[in-house]
């Protein structure tokens, strides 16, 4: 349930054009590193690769060649799976099932981690003493792919496609460490000889190379789905090429590295040094940063080389030495969308981490229950109280909060999934009958995406919330003469507590069970089952199925659920709760491009 929030707040839902700006270097610069790193592994393919037989074609399109062109036609390779189609539904029970599409590179991906650790690997996998490969271009491209890795997990794993199982075809069983091939009992702790490098898989390497350079041919700097596609999928297969290329030792080891990242950037924005920072590739030097921001130079100095070293800032070295701005550090500034989400993932996961052994201990190995008594309250010493009731104590936290939810609106696909030709109908068919009924909707953004894109009547649209969020967004509508809104109805609901309007066509819930227990959003469902008084009423739920396992950002994200008592479902998952709120799961209209992103529909059950 949304919390209270006042006029002023629910404008940091609205997507921010700021965000198109920075990302538009995104894919432009994910087509430089690619091809970077698909001229590196083509080096070492050229070179290292014993002869054998291959029976895949050594050019995967007519412009752009396969990495390993230049080895001969009977060396060893592994050719690139064969995506496929993309589907729009899964049926359920005896509905059809057409799957999504899924990417054709799977595994285990470490993502987001600083990547200058992989050095080492490159020094022996490529001669850097050829005058072809000198180190500096070695070293320059391993910096890019860091950047890579940090700034395009989230648009890399955010559909799902990795799930740590899928490997490619010929790589045999694996130990489940860099995708190696190993049936040897390993050495206690102490013993043997230190660790060195692990075993290239070079067959699962060059099928990882030969997926980046397909979906190279597919990037484009539009923003269509099928470049959007090609641009996760590349993205994937590049972390995992990376991430094949550490030995185990140095994954553990990133982790603190990666929080020596995020402690940094907190820092930074604690004093203010992103804002301080001026636009433009000329910067500010430490000196006068040191004087704007009041701490010593110093300090500063050794803090940014953190951020330098892993792509977020750019150190200037030009007298006077200093520091300037990255598409990344841009996203970092006050009023930004992203800063506001930095600052709520910072308590909700880094925060939270500090007193989950304590909580546990206090409530037990299960997961909470909720509403109240859940990580966050207990962290902030108030363990009785709901997460919105508690962001809802102090006004700039809930503006923070409202801020960083413009990223989920933006980034995340509302429309295209469910089809829509059945709701226009039944409007048609009774002019006087709700159809559209947003549970939770706030102040109508979502409704009024619909309307826009579709031809529903406004008339027969209605948004429910609670008293005081309903009583906002109304205020609001009339200061801004909304003629979209105007004509939607806007009434109170508690959905824990009451029914919604009766013998609607469709409840519509975006992002709502997601922030609640299993046993919360059962209580939830169970209510809005009294409102499913037609034959044809559906409730449609608008979130994430994960797969079991899921890929590493999706993982994280349900991680991150955790802190206020939610948590990310599988398919499994929303059919159990479901099944006990006495419904089913009727279908499941999954985006084009996003996969993991669906609408899950519900009706009652016979």
């Amino acid at each position: 349930m949304a919390p209270y929030i006042g006029p002023e707040a629910l404008k940091g839902v609205q997507s921010h054009e700021s965000l198109r700006t920075a990302e538009g270097f995104a894919t432009a610069d994910a087509l430089q590193t690619l091809k970077a790193v698909q001229d590196l592994i083509g080096t070492y393919f050229a070179k290292n690769t014993p002869p054998g037989p291959c029976s895949a074609p050594r050019t995967l399109t007519p412009d752009v060649p396969s990495p390993d062109s230049t080895v001969k036609d009977d060396e060893p390779c592994i050719a690139p799976a064969s995506p496929k189609s993309p589907g729009t539904a899964e049926g359920v029970s005896s509905i059809a099932v057409t799957q999504p599409s899924s990417s054709a590179v799977n595994g285990g991906v470490t993502a987001g981690s600083p990547l200058t650790s992989a050095e080492d690997h490159f020094r022996g996998a490529i001669k850097v003493s050829d005058p072809a490969t000198p180190l500096q271009d070695v070293q320059d491209t391993i910096k890019s792919a860091g950047s890579v890795g940090v700034s395009t997990m989230a648009s890399a794993e955010i559909n799902g496609t990795t799930n740590g199982h899928g490997k490619p075809p010929g790589t045999g069983v694996t130990d489940g460490t860099n995708g190696v091939a190993s049936s040897k009992p390993q050495p206690g702790p102490g013993s043997g000889p230190k660790p060195g490098p692990p075993p290239l898989n070079k067959e699962h390497l060059r099928f990882l190379a030969a997926s980046i350079s397909s979906s190279i041919d597919q990037l484009t700097t539009s923003d269509g789905p099928d470049a959007k596609a090609a641009h996760m999928k590349a993205a994937a297969a590049a972390l995992e090429l990376t991430a094949s290329l550490r030995a185990p030792p140095e994954v553990i080891m990133s982790w603190f590295s990666t929080a020596s990242v995020v402690s940094a950037v907190r820092l930074f924005l604690e004093w203010g040094v992103f804002d301080a920072i001026p636009p433009g590739p000329h910067g500010i030097s430490f000196s006068e940063l040191a004087e704007k921001v009041k701490a010593e130079e110093s300090l500063l100095v050794r803090v940014s080389w953190m951020l330098t070293s892993n792509s977020i800032l750019k150190h200037v070295s030009s007298a006077p030495v200093g520091l300037s701005h990255t598409p990344i550090s841009m996203l970092l500034r006050t009023g930004q969308p992203m800063n506001a989400m930095f600052k709520l993932m910072y308590t909700n996961i880094v925060e939270v981490s500090t007193i989950l052994p304590p909580y546990f201990s206090t409530y037990g190995r299960r997961e909470p229950l909720g509403p109240a008594h859940i990580p966050t309250s207990f962290l902030a010493g108030q363990p009785h109280l709901e997460y919105f009731e508690h962001l809802n104590q102090d006004p700039a936290r809930i503006q923070n909060f409202m801020l960083a939810m413009g990223i989920t609106h933006r980034n995340v696909p509302t429309t295209g999934m469910y089809p829509m030709d059945s709701v226009i109908a039944a409007a048609s068919a009774s002019p006087s009958r709700p159809i559209w009924v947003d549970i939770g909707g706030g102040d109508g953004h979502t409704v009024k995406l619909f309307l826009q894109t579709y031809p529903l009547p406004a008339s027969q649209c209605i948004v429910q919330d609670l008293p005081e969020v309903v009583s906002a967004a109304q205020s609001q509508i009339s200061a801004s003469a909304d003629s979209d809104l105007a004509q939607v109805r806007f009434l109170p609901m508690d959905f824990h507590r009451d029914p919604p309007v009766a013998g609607a066509r469709c409840y519509y819930l975006r992002h709502i069970l997601r922030d609640y227990s299993d046993p919360t959003a059962i209580n939830i469902l169970k209510n809005l089952k009294k409102g499913l008084t037609e034959e044809d009423s559906r409730i449609l739920i608008a979130e994430q199925v994960i797969e079991d396992p899921p890929a590493a950002y999706a993982a994280f994200k349900d991680y991150a659920m955790l802190a206020i008592g939610g948590k990310e479902r599988t398919l499994e998952g929303f059919k159990g709760i479901a099944e006990a709120a006495g419904l089913e799961v009727s279908g499941v209209f999954r985006d084009k491009v996003q996969a993991a992103h669906a609408v899950v529909e519900m009706k009652v059950k016979v």
